[in-house]
């Protein structure tokens, strides 16, 4: 039994002895992996001649030869495929978690404004929606500004009419969706109109500005013998454009059309004083006295500038003509027997002062004269007259008919009145009255 336990102890020696020369051979070749015994060990590329179980069984030698019931063979070394080495192999579990891991699920992508088939009115129009945080969204070349929780804006134009907003949304894995609305922009339908700033130009450059309204987009054209300009209406339907004439004569006017690609049009005029013609400031009176109250003074300046004339008791202003003359007529609410100056100028600051004299006048009597008395025609009228003192009023009366008038600076007046009401055949009184005098006259329509 002792010996019999001996051989057994040698035996299983001998076999824990191979597990372990195994081990070394894997470590210095360590071609392919194997399971000896419980143990890992390695085989070569060849079979092995001198095996490490055969020199156990030299080492550990035993009353008589060793009966081996089970044999163990050395695996032969796999040649059907090549193996990778130990550091390029992979993990399954890591694979398999690789493959769970990966994003395939394409990013959801909405509009939430405007509205499907929405209308307005703006030729630019901020489109608003969501998506996966941090996917990017792009409407053709634009890209939209997205924030960390996936809400997005962006700003397009449109075209009169219908619009397709097409926007797509891509996040990091490549995965992409896409969207689109429809959206109709409504252009507004703006009445033209024209204007012109001025009426005349002194500039070294003659020019002037025209502005207005239009259909928003629409062409303006501005065109002359002398000169021409566009531009567009904005958004708002508005219009402005200096235009030069560099080539308009002195003092001459001439047409300014203003058309639009929309239909409108209008026409303007123009005048260009040329700042290198000079002429000359003067300026002269008429009468110097009047008991009309009123005088006239002319004179020479230069093309298109104003000329004014003021005084205690009124003024007037007129402007020179294209050959730089002027002249104007000066009406004052002077008292009788007044004397006071009149300053005639012009813009550039030349001057001249002149007298005025509103001469003294006799009172005026008041008198009144009947023409005819009677008057068959359709419509019976007759004619009165007299005098009385400037400015005072003259009333006829009448039950059929009157009016009034007012003494000239002479001290004499006339008027006509009619009597549309009276009976044929009837005679009745005509009172004038004015300047404290009093006189009646009678009347007869003796319509046939």
């Amino acid at each position: 039994m002792q010996r019999k336990l001996i051989i057994l102890l040698a035996t299983f020696f001998v076999v824990l002895t191979a597990g372990v020369a195994a081990a070394q051979v894997a470590a210095s070749d360590g071609t392919s992996v194997l399971s000896f015994l419980g143990f890992d060990t390695a085989t070569t590329t060849a079979p092995v001649a001198d095996s490490t179980l055969a020199k156990s069984e030299v080492i550990f030698e035993a009353d008589r030869p060793i009966e081996v019931e089970e044999t163990v063979e050395v695996a032969k070394p796999i040649v059907d495929e090549p193996q990778k080495p130990i550091s390029d192999a992979v993990d399954p579990e890591v694979a398999v978690d690789k493959v769970l891991d990966e994003d395939t699920t394409a990013p959801i992508l909405k509009i939430t404004s405007p509205a499907d088939g929405a209308e307005v009115d703006d030729e630019f129009v901020v489109f608003r929606g969501t998506t996966e945080p941090g996917a990017t969204v792009h409407a053709g070349d634009w890209k939209a500004d997205v924030n960390a929780e996936g809400g997005w804006a962006i700003k397009l134009r449109l075209k009169p009419g219908r619009n397709l907003a097409s926007f797509v949304a891509m996040d990091a894995a490549g995965n992409r969706s896409e969207a689109s609305i429809t959206i109709v922009y409504m252009t507004r339908q703006i009445t033209f109109s024209a204007h012109q700033k001025y009426q005349a130009s002194d500039a070294a450059v003659p020019a002037n500005r025209y502005y207005g309204t239009a259909t928003p987009g629409a062409k303006i054209f501005v065109a002359s013998e002398f000169g021409t300009g566009s531009t567009r209406a904005n958004e708002s339907g508005e219009w402005d454009v200096t235009v030069k004439f560099p080539e308009a004569p002195n003092a001459v006017p001439f047409r300014v059309v203003v058309e639009s690609s929309d239909g409108g049009r209008a026409v303007f005029e123009m005048v260009a004083y040329r700042q290198d013609i000079k002429v000359e400031f003067t300026a002269k009176q008429k009468l110097g006295t009047n008991p009309e109250n009123w005088d006239v003074f002319w004179g020479t300046g230069q093309p298109g500038t104003k000329i004014t004339a003021r005084s205690e008791y009124g003024g007037s202003s007129a402007e020179v003509n294209a050959d730089g003359g002027w002249e104007m007529k000066v009406r004052f609410e002077a008292p009788a027997g007044t004397t006071f100056p009149v300053t005639i100028a012009d813009t550039s600051g030349h001057s001249k002062v002149f007298e005025f004299t509103n001469p003294q006048r006799d009172e005026v009597a008041f008198t009144a004269n009947q023409k005819y008395g009677s008057c068959g025609e359709e419509v019976p009228f007759d004619v009165f007259w007299g005098t009385g003192q400037p400015g005072t009023t003259v009333w006829v009366g009448s039950p059929y008919g009157g009016g009034t008038t007012t003494v000239s600076e002479n001290g004499s007046w006339e008027m006509r009145v009619e009597f549309p009401e009276a009976p044929v055949g009837k005679t009745f009184e005509v009172v004038i009255e004015g300047n404290g005098g009093r006189k009646v006259f009678t009347f007869t329509n003796n319509r046939g």
